[in-house]
């Protein structure tokens, strides 16, 4: 991943004083060869952004590297957030931060294959029904 530190971070007002924390953007390859780059607002894993057709990812951070414990979409962010079977999970495994895409109508990729891309790509440990190596390692 790269990084960027905007000024206009969400996260901005939590840290008063402190410089905002970077905003990643991740470019990531599908199964077709296709790169496409993703850019993702950093909020606090206990915030309830509102957007629609996004993708979501609880993540840890070590340094400037954020590291995916579960990536996820939703139609209303809001609504799927208020009642995340997950979040408390990826909160005991480390989880402090939400990071959130929302493809422009512009994207060539929607938030369905973006999940399903950022899934392959990282296989979070949270995302075990779509993440098939830990399944191929336990045999």
């Amino acid at each position: 991943m790269s990084y960027l530190s905007p000024r206009n971070s969400p996260l901005a007002s939590v840290f008063a004083g402190l410089p905002p924390p970077p905003v990643p953007l991740d470019q990531v390859w599908g199964d077709d060869g296709v790169d496409y780059r993703y850019r993702f607002a950093v909020y606090d894993i206990h915030a309830y952004p509102s957007a629609a057709n996004a993708v979501y990812i609880f993540a840890a951070r070590q340094g400037l590297t954020y590291i995916p414990i579960y990536v996820g979409r939703a139609e209303s962010l809001s609504r799927r957030l208020s009642s995340h079977e997950r979040r408390d999970e990826a909160i005991r495994r480390g989880a402090r931060y939400l990071l959130v895409h929302v493809p422009a109508v512009t994207d060539l990729i929607g938030y369905a294959e973006a999940e399903r891309r950022l899934i392959r790509h990282y296989a979070p440990t949270l995302n075990e029904q779509h993440n098939l190596l830990p399944a191929l390692l336990a045999r």
